[in-house]
């Protein structure tokens, strides 16, 4: 895994994966603190949105911190879902979402994977 946040090309995922199965992914990290908004730039729902139209492997994972209502919980999300979660944030369905103090990594990584 290597970070790759970068000011010269705005809208670049936070992590490059180079997985083992030779398959190369992107991953946007996101936290939210309070409320149900994802903070996602114009720049990242783009890179997201061609991403996912190219077929390459891309995701969103979100962390949600605890607050009134809602237990912290880790979601992921699909490029494709870019859009849709800038507009709509937490309201929008995740592929999957884990309990943030029991993250089943190898779950994690076999719902990154597919």
């Amino acid at each position: 895994m290597t970070r790759l946040e970068s000011r010269a090309s705005l809208g670049t995922p936070d992590i490059l994966v180079a997985w083992r199965e030779g398959i190369f992914s992107t991953i946007e990290t996101k936290v939210v603190k309070s409320g149900l908004k994802v903070a996602l730039s114009a720049h990242q729902v783009s890179w997201h949105m061609r991403t996912a139209e190219m077929g390459c492997p891309a995701h969103l994972i979100v962390a949600a911190l605890e607050a009134a209502k809602r237990p912290a919980t880790l979601k992921v999300y699909r490029a494709g879902q870019a859009r849709e979660l800038a507009l709509h944030g937490l309201r929008v369905e995740p592929v999957a979402a884990f309990p943030l103090s029991h993250v089943p990594w190898h779950v994690l990584r076999d719902c990154l994977l597919s």
